[in-house]
């Protein structure tokens, strides 16, 4: 799959972490191009991964998205998929006093 027209992935679809003896699949970057959103490509976009995660055994699919989208958090909340809450920090070399 790696790059579609009109959405995907950014960075390479799928990175597996080893965790508890079972791979969380995490897809990096996942997105859908502004004039193409509604048209069912995110929902494709999860559906492939889910099964990309299943064919591997995957304990689970893993993403993240800003908290302000809800747009997106509506179409995932489709899938039940459950909100799980982290903190994402940054250092910015060059920055730093």
């Amino acid at each position: 799959m790696g790059r579609w027209a009109r959405g995907g992935v950014r960075e390479p679809l799928l990175d597996v972490q080893q965790r508890r003896r079972r791979a969380i699949v995490l897809p990096n970057d996942l997105f859908v191009v502004e004039g193409q959103r509604g048209a069912g490509i995110g929902r494709r976009l999860i559906e492939f991964s889910l099964r990309r995660a299943e064919e591997r055994g995957a304990s689970r699919l893993e993403w993240r998205t800003e908290l302000d989208n809800r747009v997106a958090q509506r179409l995932y909340e489709k899938f039940d998929a459950v909100r799980i809450v982290w903190f994402t920090y940054a250092l910015y070399p060059g920055l730093r006093k």
